[in-house]
């Protein structure tokens, strides 16, 4: 519930800033659509990455038990995402992407659990993750956490790609809010937004089309099963409304 009011605060923080919705479909849903490689991106030690985190435990919890791991590879990890902060849509997520932008992130790093019940890593450039089509990913995968980030630990030993990546802060950020109106010293709203008219989208599933050209058709599809259960608990939240 938290999340969904969450979710609620930002379109209407949108919606009285007056930002048009788009019908793009949200951006992490192309992690799917992969060609999954185990060639590393070549400056991924040298560069900014974030964690998109798509696992069914705590994923504070399983960020606080990845994040020395990872650091210990020389990969600078500066913020973890929970997924579902990247699926309500292009307008909700655009500041979010904007901040990355700023930020200099050039590498997505995923956590998922497959099909096969395996943890699944993949790591793929910022622009890949952002746009349709089957884009280069290094991908791994194993039952077992630790089994998985010690092999890919391993392989980039392997790999022995330049390393520059040497100030990396020792606990993980977590993302917790996007700056969603911009041109105003002092954000402005209703103290009570249950008093305003309001119009917010639903959350978007994946088209078939989209669906149709994914190499990893069920993920896609339960996170369109997924999206019928946040719009009906977003249809219930706003029966509080005008």
């Amino acid at each position: 519930m938290h999340f969904m009011r969450r979710y609620l605060l930002i379109l209407c923080l949108l919606t009285i800033a007056g930002v048009a919705f788009s019908q793009e479909v949200p951006p992490f849903v192309y992690y799917n659509n992969l060609n999954k490689q185990t060639e590393f991106p070549k400056n991924l030690q040298s560069a900014r990455s974030v964690v998109v985190l798509n696992v069914a435990e705590d994923k504070v919890a399983f960020a606080r038990q990845i994040h020395e791991k990872l650091r210990l590879m020389s990969l600078d990890v500066i913020l973890y995402i929970d997924y579902t902060d990247l699926s309500a849509g292009v307008d909700a997520t655009g500041p979010i992407l904007a901040d990355l932008n700023k930020r200099e992130v050039k590498y997505v790093i995923t956590f998922s659990n497959n099909s096969a019940g395996q943890y699944e890593m993949n790591i793929t450039g910022m622009g890949n993750f952002l746009k349709p089509g089957q884009q280069k990913s290094a991908s791994f995968a194993s039952i077992n956490i630790d089994d998985l980030l010690r092999y890919v630990a391993n392989e980039l030993i392997k790999a022995e790609l330049t390393k520059t990546n040497f100030l990396i802060i020792e606990t993980p950020e977590f993302l917790t809010d996007a700056k969603v109106i911009n041109g105003r010293k002092f954000e402005v709203h209703a103290r009570d937004i249950a008093t305003l008219k309001l119009a917010v989208p639903k959350f978007q599933k994946v088209s078939q089309e989209v669906i149709d050209a994914s190499s990893d058709k069920e993920v896609i599809i339960k996170h369109n099963q997924q999206v019928d259960r946040w719009n009906a608990e977003l249809a219930n939240v706003m029966k509080s409304f005008p």
